[in-house]
């Protein structure tokens, strides 16, 4: 029984292949078609270009300006419907944004993506400059305010000498060398936080690409959808031409002899 059923599967497949290469001309022309139908279309779309820029955000954390989302909302207003709909912002990795669109007219894309870009850019600096303003300030004040407890210190200490010192001038000697070395620490970490404070930049300044062409994978695709999807016809062609030839034989040997 094995040997039976292994030669009329061997039979089946024959006769499939047998049945594929009488189509053959079929199997030809509906991927030519198909390829040749891509080909056309992809000839006749216009090109895209790609305008992006990539920002280093430096020592700015406010969420308005680091956020993708609320930065899209803020820079696509008086965009056009086209480039709006294409306009991307996202972090490609800590503190870093990119900002990117496309469309079909080149110098459109350019100055968009030129204007957005600078203006973000334009935007971080300003907070950048306040925030390193606030902190020089600060730190002036607390070197003013440390050489101020140090002569304090000093005028104290010299108070505080001989056995008919005050208590009162000792309270205020250890408040004040408290707090000076309060104010030390404070400076210290104001000092390091500015020079760790980095100004923002462009690591990718505003640029306009043509978008690659898909036109050999757009075939390469057409080409092997186009087979397969003959391949496909063909074997339930088969197999309609069989079952119709099946019920022709159970039909005539189910009918009364004349």
């Amino acid at each position: 029984m094995s040997r039976e059923h292994s030669e009329q599967r061997h039979l089946a497949l024959y006769e499939y292949l047998l049945f594929f290469w009488k189509k053959k001309k079929l199997l030809i022309m509906v991927p030519v078609v198909f390829v040749l139908a891509t080909l056309l279309f992809s000839l006749f779309q216009k090109d895209v270009f790609v305008g992006k820029a990539t920002v280093y955000v430096g020592g700015v954390t406010k969420d308005s300006t680091v956020n993708p989302d609320l930065i899209k909302a803020e820079y696509s207003e008086g965009m056009s419907a086209e480039l709006q709909s294409t306009f991307q912002v996202f972090s490609p990795g800590s503190g870093k944004i990119s900002l990117q669109l496309s469309g079909e007219n080149q110098q459109q894309v350019e100055k968009e993506i030129g204007r957005i870009a600078n203006a973000y850019l334009g935007s971080l600096d300003r907070l950048y400059n306040q925030k390193y303003q606030l902190s020089s300030n600060y730190a002036k004040t607390l070197s003013k305010r440390i050489e101020e407890l140090k002569k304090s210190i000093e005028f104290y200490q010299q108070k505080t000498k001989g056995n008919l010192a005050d208590p009162a001038n000792a309270e205020l000697l250890i408040e004040n060398q408290k707090e000076l070395s309060a104010s030390q620490e404070r400076l210290q970490i104001i000092q390091t936080d500015l020079l760790l404070l980095d100004k923002p930049m462009f690591i990718e300044a505003p640029a306009v690409s043509k978008q690659p062409s898909t036109l050999m994978a757009n075939l390469l695709v057409a080409f092997l959808g186009s087979v397969l999807l003959t391949c496909v016809v063909l074997i339930f062609w088969k197999y309609w031409i069989d079952a119709e030839q099946r019920a022709k034989l159970l039909t005539k040997q189910s009918d009364p002899e004349e």
